[in-house]
């Protein structure tokens, strides 16, 4: 009803039913011929890396692949509802000893003090994460939006599946990078061992999936000025 006296503009990462004018979707895999039949005939789709939203540090920050890894970033989502942080790096520990693993998190999270009482070195409310993950070499990530910020640096990463919205994601990323569905010590230690040795997949995926600076607010401002028109 509100899409016959509105332009309706949709945010949109599952994949469902909407009747709108404009829907974005700013996952890096995403295609508009996802939504045939989801979107009524006419709807713009915006939809793959071209429309990524990304912070200008991701686009001003320089930063460099590093070909040992000494220093691991893990970022798993502000709210971290698994609490797979504190099992990540205590599994990376396990991996080696000599390595530096940080947790970055948010206030969000509801294992918090829990987790800060057992992990020394634990970050809150970042406000330059672009900074903050071009001092890594290794950032462990969930398939969610810091994966897109990763990619935008082009840094050596492993993906965590933490949801199911995940999986296309995962499914995408095989063969290109290092992909774990199911956490474990054994599936980490296989991941973080194939990491130095997936350079050149790595860059294909990085020239695959590039990113653009503004060009969903252009496209957005465009669109609807032609429905206005």
């Amino acid at each position: 009803e509100l899409s016959k006296k509105f332009q309706l503009f949709v945010f949109d990462d599952e994949f469902k039913n909407h009747a709108c004018h404009i829907v974005l979707n700013h996952s890096f895999i995403a295609k508009p011929s996802q939504y045939e039949g989801l979107v009524p005939c006419g709807t713009k789709v915006l939809a793959g890396a071209r429309y990524t939203l990304l912070q200008e540090p991701f686009f001003q920050q320089s930063s460099k692949r590093s070909s040992t890894i000494k220093r691991v970033l893990v970022t798993l989502g502000g709210s971290d509802p698994l609490n797979l942080s504190f099992r990540v790096a205590t599994f990376l520990k396990q991996c080696d000893k000599k390595l530096e693993v940080t947790i970055v998190t948010t206030r969000a999270n509801k294992n918090l003090l829990w987790l800060k009482r057992r992990y020394k070195r634990v970050i809150v409310d970042e406000p330059s994460m672009a900074t903050l993950m071009a001092r890594y070499d290794l950032i462990v990530t969930s398939a969610s939006s810091s994966l897109l910020e990763t990619c935008a640096l082009q840094k050596n990463f492993i993906a965590l599946m933490c949801a199911s919205n995940q999986e296309s994601t995962i499914e995408a990323l095989k063969g290109l990078s290092t992909v774990i569905k199911r956490v474990s010590l054994a599936t980490l230690k296989k991941g973080f061992l194939a990491v130095p040795y997936e350079k050149s997949k790595q860059r294909r995926l990085f020239q695959k999936y590039r990113f653009y600076k503004g060009e969903v607010a252009r496209e957005i401002l465009s669109l609807y000025s032609d429905l206005h028109n």
